[in-house]
């Protein structure tokens, strides 16, 4: 994963460069005491970066699009607090094996990538991971917060799929936010 600070730089310069009218509005910051508050609740220690971007950047926020907007939702908004402090189901080892035979398979009919996920969001969503927003699409976006791949992003669409940066590996929170702000940037009219 990236370096957290120039991940940070990179949102700001973005955050700075956008046209007010396009850009992600944060809402404030969190304290410290806030954070160990929801994580003495909730008996997990919030990923690194997302703990950083929630007391630098904002405690979520909102950027308009053309049919839905891009939504970071609050802290205390987050689903998944209760089961986030249990494993994710997918091992570091799962996604580069699923990685290595969709390079050489392609992609399956169905798109489901991780078919071990469907179970959980026939009931609500995975255990390990917090679902914190969702894309312009509506597609939700989630952490996982347990587990080792802990700290990295995953977007609900086809049951679960990890946002990657260009060279197959999941970004951290800091990278793949600069990385959506970037792209979401690009899209709009």
């Amino acid at each position: 994963m990236s370096d957290p600070r120039e991940a940070l730089a990179r949102i700001r310069a973005l955050l700075a460069a956008a046209p007010e009218d396009t850009a992600y509005t944060p809402r404030p910051v969190l304290t410290e005491p806030e954070l160990l508050a929801w994580e003495a609740a909730h008996g997990l220690t919030l990923p690194d970066e997302y703990r950083l971007f929630l007391r630098e950047i904002g405690d979520g926020g909102t950027m308009p699009g053309a049919y839905c907007d891009f939504v970071l939702d609050p802290l205390a908004e987050v689903r998944g607090g209760r089961s986030a402090a249990t494993p994710f189901p997918v091992t570091t080892d799962r996604l580069r094996e699923r990685l290595r035979r969709l390079k050489s398979e392609g992609h399956p009919a169905d798109g489901v990538l991780f078919p071990e996920l469907v179970p959980y969001w026939e009931d609500d969503q995975p255990p390990g991971c917090l679902v914190f927003g969702q894309y312009p699409s509506s597609d939700a976006l989630f952490l996982v917060a347990c587990g080792d791949l802990r700290g990295s992003v995953w977007c609900a669409v086809c049951r679960g799929i990890p946002e990657t940066d260009p060279s197959g590996e999941p970004f951290g929170f800091l990278a793949w936010f600069a990385d959506a702000l970037s792209d979401l940037r690009r899209e709009v009219p």
